[in-house]
């Protein structure tokens, strides 16, 4: 019985303590680069993953110290499963993510050659067809916008000349 609790404080003592540390970030003014960036979903694998591992790692300590019953090596098979089939999804989370970054590159790409062959069509892809990566201003992009904004709002909008 003592052994039990022994093991269970053991594997449920350090969960909180690494999964919170694994979610804080050391250097608050460190950004995270595109190149590196992970999916949401690659990021809750990846921690699970380290979780389970941490988790073997503890089972192995008590085995080479005797406090593991026999019934419990249960665990340590159980959890090497879980770790297999969590590798294997990061894996597949990995190629997918890789795969539709390079389907939307191409994707860019090919209307990029659109706007270049056909002049016409690129003022109905004009945001494709800018020098600067951002938004141009409001005042720019849309200029009879503003004064018809102004035009409704003003007081006398509502008369009849």
């Amino acid at each position: 019985s003592s052994s039990f609790s022994t093991t269970s404080s053991l594997l449920t003592s350090s969960d909180s303590a690494f999964s919170s540390s694994l979610s804080t970030n050391n250097n608050p003014e460190e950004k995270p680069s595109n190149s590196s960036r992970k999916a949401l979903a690659q990021n809750r694998t990846t921690e699970e993953l380290n979780r389970i591992s941490e988790k073997i790692t503890r089972l192995y300590m008590l085995k080479s110290s005797g406090l593991l019953r026999s019934n419990d090596l249960n665990l340590i098979n159980d959890s090497e499963r879980k770790k297999k089939k969590l590798e294997c999804n990061l894996r597949i989370l990995k190629h997918d993510h890789e795969r539709k970054r390079k389907r939307h590159f191409n994707l860019i790409e090919a209307i990029h050659q659109v706007v270049d062959k056909h002049p016409d069509v690129s003022d109905t892809l004009k945001r494709f067809k800018r020098v600067d990566p951002f938004r141009p201003r409001l005042e720019v992009d849309q200029p009879a916008l503003l004064q018809t904004i102004t035009n409704i709002t003003s007081p006398s909008a509502g008369t009849d000349d």
